[in-house]
């Protein structure tokens, strides 16, 4: 037990290069096996243009409003408690 702890204990910073360069190389092959960032938005780019189409279209025709549930419209789901 005292011989592998002097090892250990040698070689620690040889065994911390290693692995340090060791996560080097597989983070940037798994980076860029998933960097398809440009491919995205290449077929990306007509959707997005579609949707600001038919926003304006819907803006242009009076459709446009803010629906969101953080608005401070009153909801028409339940009734307002009367006071």
């Amino acid at each position: 037990m005292n011989d592998l702890i002097k090892i250990l204990q040698l070689y620690s910073p040889l065994i911390s290069l290693l692995t340090f360069f060791l996560g080097l190389y597989i983070g940037n092959k798994h980076a860029i096996g998933r960097d398809k960032r440009q491919e995205f938005n290449a077929r990306a780019e007509p959707i997005i243009d579609y949707f600001d189409y038919m926003q304006s279209w819907f803006e242009q025709r009076g459709f446009a409003g803010d629906n969101s549930p953080s608005s401070n419209q009153p909801s028409t789901s339940r009734p307002s408690a009367a006071r």
